[in-house]
């Protein structure tokens, strides 16, 4: 007995199916990870900008709008390698 008994034709097609669909499906979701880690890289990055205009004009505490931007350049920095990473996960089509 094989896997293809009882399939019309031993159509192994039919048996690779749901694991193509699983496949798109888990390429697909990569993807929006990656997206979702560009933005929040995004996001982080206007942060650090935002910080280091603050601290550059004197506005607050200098220092904690110094130390903001260091943690939030390497929360972007992680984001980047994530969705980088992601990417890398997703494959090719």
């Amino acid at each position: 007995m094989t896997a293809t008994d009882g399939i019309p034709g031993g159509d192994t097609q039919v048996l690779a199916q749901p694991t193509q669909h699983a496949h798109a499906r888990v390429r697909q979701a990569h993807l929006v990870a990656a997206e979702r880690h560009r933005r929040a890289a995004e996001a982080n990055d206007q942060a650090a900008r935002t910080h280091r205009a603050a601290a550059a004009e004197g506005i607050g505490d200098v220092a904690t709008h110094r130390r903001a931007v260091r943690v939030y350049e390497a929360a972007r920095d992680n984001h980047l390698r994530a969705a980088e990473l992601a990417e890398r996960m997703a494959g090719d089509p």
